[in-house]
């Protein structure tokens, strides 16, 4: 499984969501660009903060109406290419109204 650095342009979704049963899951973060389908694993403090994070973002652009929601489970196979160890949320490019957050992993398995 590939563990270098992805620079997703082009994103078409981001889900996160769990697996396992309450007090046992595990949490990761899911990113497809075209075929491509990057997983993480994520801590539940780390999604919750990145989720909080992303709602002020959106909070700052115009967000066209909501039509049919999309089906936001996580895409099998799930097979993580690293464990986040920290990030950051940030807009690297002003012409965009939001940037997709940058993640590091840890050494951890």
């Amino acid at each position: 499984m590939p563990s270098g650095s992805f620079d997703l342009d082009l994103v078409n979704r981001v889900t996160a969501g769990a697996v396992g049963e309450a007090g046992k899951r595990t949490f990761y973060l899911q990113m497809r660009a075209g075929s491509n389908l990057i997983s993480v694993t994520v801590e539940k403090e780390q999604l919750r903060t990145l989720t909080e994070r992303l709602q002020e973002v959106f909070t700052r652009v115009s967000v066209p109406p909501a039509g049919k929601l999309p089906n936001m489970a996580l895409e099998e196979p799930i097979r993580p290419v690293w464990r986040v160890g920290g990030g950051a949320c940030g807009d690297r490019d002003q012409r965009r109204p939001a940037a997709l957050p940058a993640l590091w992993r840890t050494n951890r398995p």
